[in-house]
Formats: structure tokens, sequence, C-alpha cells
């Protein structure tokens, strides 16, 4: 099963090199470009509003962010 045992940030680190995407290009989502470095680093979880953008721009399942 897809993203069973992957975290968060490996999961949005993974989408990122594969879109071929920057943390400025998810500013927008996180609402800047130093929130998308503080959830890289570990150091902010994910915000209910940050889940439904990555969803939203990635065409995921909100489940792969929940748990």
């Amino acid at each position: 099963e897809i993203g069973v045992g992957v975290s968060d940030i490996e999961m949005i680190e993974y989408l990122m090199k594969s879109h071929n995407l920057t943390q400025k290009d998810l500013s927008k989502i996180f609402g800047g470009q130093g929130n998308v470095s503080r959830f890289l680093n570990g150091d902010r979880p994910l915000s209910k509003n940050q889940i439904l953008g990555l969803k939203k721009c990635f065409g995921l399942s909100a489940d792969f962010f929940i748990r």
C-alpha cells in the first residue's frame, strides 16, 4: 500500500521531486516559503488547510496525510 510507513515529510519531498517543484512552488499552499521550510524541517505539522491544498495540487486522498 502506498504511503504506509512513510512520513508526511518524506511524502511531500517525494511529490516535490517527482513533480519538479521547489519550496517556492508550494508556498501558496503553506502560506509562505518559510512555512514550507519549517514543515520539511519537522518544526511544524500540516494544517487542515495545507492538507486540502496538497490534496488538490497532487490529486491525492487526504488519507495520505491523516493518521
